[in-house]
């Protein structure tokens, strides 16, 4: 089964994209819905995605309620396409696969779409629902966070790496 979501971002393709290369981005895009837990050894430290790279969480609806296990795998990092794909597994689906795609539009905003891809099979439809609710909440956060960036951004003086 195919999701595909795209929004439309009124941001600088390089602003999305270097947010898009951040794990740490996940986390943000996901809250409050999902809330994810470092759980594997360098999951917390990871500060870009980048191939072979593992992440593992635990995942808690709302931040009460636990889901499981959260596992990513990080297969490409393409920054000639801004494409990053990932292998994914969860408690309901097993397997899928997903794409994050950042688009220069001609008018500078920018294009972000996500593909994901899961295997038929008796959870998938359940998996197509559930990660439909979650791309939407992402593609609905997506502005805030871009927000936020720049309001860091302009509380550091310029310096993406100093927390304020």
């Amino acid at each position: 089964m195919r999701l595909h979501l795209q929004s439309i971002l009124h941001a600088a393709p390089e602003a999305v994209w270097n947010l898009a290369l951040q794990p740490l981005t996940r986390l943000r895009l996901s809250r409050p819905l999902l809330a994810l837990r470092p759980s594997g050894m360098g999951t917390a430290e990871a500060q870009e995605w980048r191939p072979g790279l593992v992440l593992d969480y635990r995942l808690r609806l709302l931040g009460l309620v636990p889901l499981g296990r959260y596992r990513i795998e990080v297969t490409d990092v393409d920054r000639g396409r801004n494409e990053i794909r990932t292998r994914e597994r969860s408690w309901l689906v097993p397997a899928w696969t997903h794409l994050m795609r950042v688009r220069r539009l001609p008018d500078g905003r920018t294009l972000y779409a996500d593909l994901v891809e899961i295997p038929d099979g008796a959870r998938a439809p359940l998996g197509w629902l559930l990660g439909r609710v979650i791309l939407l909440h992402h593609h609905r956060r997506w502005p805030r966070v871009l927000e936020e960036d720049q309001d860091r951004i302009r509380w550091t003086g310029g310096n993406r790496d100093r927390e304020p």
